[in-house]
């Protein structure tokens, strides 16, 4: 499995959506023999990368870039910048959307999800999701705790502590920098 990411960044210093620039990401696996092998869609990821100290060293305002991208992008600066709740002084990953394709619904979303944190987190102090609560495992598995007061989820890859549930296990800190290369075939 690979994803094919792409970067829409807005240029101008009129727009304060600059400090959000939005990522996107096809997911393909290869099905068929070695004869016949074909590049197959699983699906799509969206994300954001809230440049926070650009924005603050630029002198712009995070919240009005944030707000001025959609309801979701709101509602993350909401959970995690709110003065109120301000987790930190730091660049974000936020994870919008996994969308798989219908016949891929039920696989493991694990390696999407570690490998755009490995791609894009590095930079990152928090990775954030907003999710269903009937998905809500798939990410407390890969080591991101529920935000208090919020329906958000956070992953802090260089903190060994996530405030809402206590230590992470030493077993999903390190995975980000130990990103599996390689190809499998799908059935």
């Amino acid at each position: 499995m690979y994803i094919r990411f792409t970067i829409e960044v807005t240029c101008g210093e009129e727009e304060p959506s600059r400090f959000v620039p939005r990522v996107e990401g096809a997911v393909f696996d290869f099905a068929g023999d070695e004869a016949d092998e074909r590049e197959v869609l699983v699906g799509r990821i969206g994300a954001y990368l809230v440049q926070r100290g650009r924005s603050f060293d630029e002198g712009e305002s995070l919240f009005d870039a944030m707000d001025s991208i959609d309801q979701s992008v709101h509602d993350c600066y909401c959970a995690l910048f709110d003065p109120k709740n301000d987790i930190m002084s730091m660049d974000v990953l936020y994870i919008e959307s996994i969308d798989l394709e219908s016949q891929f619904k039920s696989m493991d979303i694990t390696p999407i999800v570690r490998e755009t944190i490995a791609t894009f987190g590095s930079h990152c102090g928090l990775v954030a999701h907003e999710e269903l609560p009937e998905n809500a495992k798939v990410w407390t598995d890969i080591g991101f705790r529920k935000l208090a007061d919020s329906d958000f989820y956070t992953y802090a890859p260089e903190l060994l502590h996530q405030e809402s549930d206590g230590p992470v296990p030493s077993s999903s800190v390190s995975w980000a920098n130990r990103v599996r290369r390689g190809r499998r075939r799908l059935g």
